[in-house]
């Protein structure tokens, strides 16, 4: 899957960065997503939205390991959980 998320970057250090991104807070990613919508695989489709949503923005991240980064990362990943867990509930209705 890295290589999917590697196909939206271009540049070779964004490329790096987002590797330490992807394997630093893959699984928080997805424990965060988790408590929103309480179904795995769909907190897991939720993380690969959000993943490709990172891949897209990498100009705008410097340090991957950053409190910065871990605070964009996991709001970035509980929005679009919230979003998720919304259109559910409205298709549901």
């Amino acid at each position: 899957m890295l290589a999917f998320y590697m196909s939206f970057i271009d540049d070779e250090n964004d490329k790096s960065r987002f590797e330490v991104i992807y394997d630093t807070y893959r699984k928080r990613m997805v424990l965060t997503a988790y408590s929103v919508i309480h179904d795995r695989n769909e907190a897991e489709d939720v993380v690969h939205d959000t993943f490709i949503k990172i891949a897209r923005n990498m100009k705008s991240i410097n340090d991957p390991l950053s409190n910065e980064t871990l605070s964009y990362v996991i709001k970035a990943t509980k929005n679009n959980a919230i979003n998720f867990w919304k259109k559910v509930k409205d298709a549901r209705n």
